[in-house]
């Protein structure tokens, strides 16, 4: 939504302040904005407001605003209603509520980066379409491209950059040189005729269809590195650096020219096969890569170019198509095969590669350029202290604490993404928890290698501060916590849990000083608190060592400071009750089946294992129900108590002032809680004593 331009001038002074409101009514689809020199509310007489449309949309809206260079502004979202300077007067009698109202941390700040990233096409792309066709025994499986709107009033002729989403990788070490003499060519010409099955070369098509002009198309690689987009393309434009390497006498022993684009304009082929721009017949443009030797080669309806490119070795392409639409069919990816060959799915994915037969599985998929990303704001940012020592040595420059983030790493696009922004990225976040319970299935049964060779990929740094962070999404959140636990507690709890039935008491001095009743009042004390004593297996740990040859090491569980572990959990579960509640919007990993169960699990295997002490325990039985689980005092202090309030009442009436009073702290289990939570509950406290005996 934004301001009607045709708003009434007001004179600015520069420098001096300027404070902007927005006020949106969704029940009325408009909204009304307001500045610090006029206050607009639909309900004030007199007051012409300018109302703009608000477009129904079921994920919502978020606030936002954009500033020039040099400006510096500060949103405030109302987590502090009291910090508005009208609300109280006006906004709160309208109806309106900060956007920030009801919650206990501090909004996420996201900004825009102009940094062009190739995404997946959404299946509601508002211009491009991608059908997937499967192949037969004539034609190869293919992705077709088209243009939805082009012809119609909504159409846009804006240049369009398309790739596949799985890049080819050249091999580490080129065993050919690409110079060949004549008789080594021929030589290799025959052999590659009879050893057909070990050839390195990967081939796709790109079909132009008829009534797009091929002048307005390029066809070739990119690499993940490519960010350029552009309203207009130029290959000629394309940057180019070339690497020289040589001795101390000038002899050049290397030369590589480096590019993150390798293509080939359709207006030169139309120019060297005088066809003409637009004709009925389709365009079929080939791409040749050899693994072996990175030589990138081209053909036009299966004529051999004279374009040719060189890249090094480990280098990884994407096939890749820019143009600009004239018609509504754009072109199509055909993944097909030529003589002496592979297709390209034998070189993208290691299961396939040494299938001749073309493959289109749902993985490979076509991708578009995205100008403007949306990254997330830290939310805190590192102290840097600058002094100068003097001027001959000029200015220090330093940081003291340094911040700890956690960074996911694709390497097919050579980019890391903040494991917090996945909240919007939600392909990302579901493949990378399904990995995180990968991990976990493979530490099931006590298989400790697999836990040691995983602490060096997900180490003690990375779990803690993945259970530490308040806003880790939550299927992250849970798998995170599950992979804790399956890594370095699953197999003390199945240790402790073999001998739960086992009831062969030990005839120490510490069994003869445990008696029925905890103290002289002969009342049940609380289950899980008090002198005990038992046979069960203690706590086997051994510290990670990743360079060692010794494998009774490695039967043991990876250590984990469970002090440390303890007061985390203790924590979390007690912040978890005080800030929960049907009124919250921002609980912790997004809803409150994510706030409480990967929280209830940990602690629930902590009690098997033994781990909380009595005052731990209490804690714990105090935040499922303080009620039932509450210390009971005698009637006779009761009574007292109950006297002493209505005194202080009494005085506070007189005064004329009332007496204040802390409200009682609500439970977890008086608090209204989805199933899952109420079974994670059940299934902590379902040991006789609470995993103690």
């Amino acid at each position: 939504a934004a301001i009607d331009p045709t708003w009434p001038p007001v004179v600015e002074y520069v420098g001096q302040e300027e404070r902007k409101g927005c006020c949106p009514i969704f029940s009325t689809g408009t909204q009304s904005c307001g500045g610090s020199k006029v206050l607009l509310l639909p309900s004030l007489p007199g007051q012409s407001c300018r109302l703009t449309e608000l477009s129904h949309h079921s994920a919502g809206f978020v606030p936002i605003c954009s500033l020039g260079l040099s400006q510096i502004g500060r949103m405030n979202l109302g987590m502090d209603a009291s910090t508005f300077k009208f609300y109280t007067m006006c906004g709160l009698q309208e109806g309106f509520e900060p956007f920030a109202v009801n919650m206990n941390r501090d909004v996420a700040m996201w900004f825009s980066k102009r940094l062009p990233t190739f995404v997946n096409v959404p299946k509601d792309h508002p211009q491009i379409e991608v059908v997937r066709i499967d192949g037969t025994l004539d034609t190869p499986p293919c992705l077709k491209v088209t243009h939805k709107t082009f012809g119609t009033q909504n159409s846009s002729a804006t240049m369009i950059y398309c790739r596949l989403s799985v890049p080819v990788e050249c091999h580490a070490s080129f065993s050919h040189s690409p110079c060949l003499d004549s008789d080594a060519f021929q030589k290799r010409k025959q052999m590659q005729e009879i050893l057909s099955q070990t050839t390195t070369q990967c081939y796709y098509a790109i079909r132009i269809f008829a009534g797009q002009d091929p002048s307005c198309v390029w066809v070739g690689w990119v690499t993940p590195d490519y960010h350029l987009y552009s309203e207009k393309f130029d290959l000629n434009k394309n940057c180019t650096v070339t690497v020289t390497l040589g001795d101390e006498r000038g002899r050049v022993h290397e030369s590589v020219k480096r590019s993150n684009c390798y293509m080939v304009w359709g207006g030169d082929i139309v120019a060297t096969s005088q066809r003409a721009s637009r004709s009925n017949v389709d365009l079929e443009i080939g791409c040749l890569v050899d693994l072996a030797m990175g030589m990138l080669s081209f053909s036009a309806n299966g004529r051999e170019l004279g374009t040719c490119y060189q890249v090094e070795p480990n280098t990884k392409v994407f096939p890749a198509v820019f143009l600009q639409p004239t018609s509504t069919s754009l072109f199509q990816f055909e993944l097909g095969k030529l003589k002496n060959a592979m297709p390209l799915s034998a070189a993208i994915f290691k299961s396939e590669e040494k299938n001749p037969v073309p493959q289109c599985p749902p993985r490979l998929d076509v991708q578009t350029i995205q100008p403007v990303l949306w990254s997330r704001m830290p939310s805190s940012f590192l102290k840097v202290e600058t002094e100068r020592v003097s001027e001959r040595h000029g200015w220090v420059v330093q940081c003291l604490e340094p911040l700890q983030m956690m960074a996911l790493h694709i390497p097919e696009e050579n980019r890391c993404v903040d494991i917090l922004e996945l909240c919007e990225q939600e392909d990302l976040m579901r493949f990378h928890y399904h990995t995180l319970r990968l991990y976990s299935a493979l530490c099931a049964l006590g298989n400790s290698r697999v836990a040691y060779a995983l602490c060096s990929h997900v180490d003690l740094s990375q779990l803690f501060y993945a259970i530490d962070n308040k806003y880790l999404p939550g299927l992250l959140r849970s798998g995170f916590y599950d992979l804790l636990i399956s890594i370095h507690l699953a197999s003390a709890k199945e240790r402790k849990l073999m001998m739960k039935n086992e009831y062969i008491i030990p005839i120490t001095s510490a069994t003869r000083k445990i008696r029925l009743y905890p103290d002289e009042s002969k009342r049940h004390g609380l289950p899980g608190v008090g002198p005990r004593t038992c046979l069960k297996p203690g706590f086997r740990f051994s510290t990670p060592c990743f360079i060692t040859t010794n494998e009774e090491h490695q039967k043991q569980s990876p250590e984990i400071p469970l002090e440390l572990l303890k007061t985390k959990a203790l924590g979390m579960l007690t912040e978890a009750v005080q800030c929960s509640g049907a009124h919250i919007r921002d609980p912790v990993g997004g809803s409150v089946e994510f706030q409480f169960v990967p929280v209830l699990k940990l602690i629930g295997t902590l009690l098997v294992m033994g781990v909380f002490d009595d005052d731990d325990v209490r804690q714990i039985l105090l935040l499922i129900d303080p009620s039932v689980f509450g210390e009971h005092s005698g009637e006779t202090e009761e009574g007292a108590e109950k006297e002493g309030v209505t005194q202080v009442e009494e005085k506070a009436v007189e005064a004329g002032e009332k007496a204040s009073r802390e409200a009682p702290i609500k439970g977890l289990l008086q608090t209204r809680l989805p199933e899952s939570v109420k079974l994670q509950v059940t299934r902590g406290t379902q040991h006789p004593a609470l995993g103690k005996n």
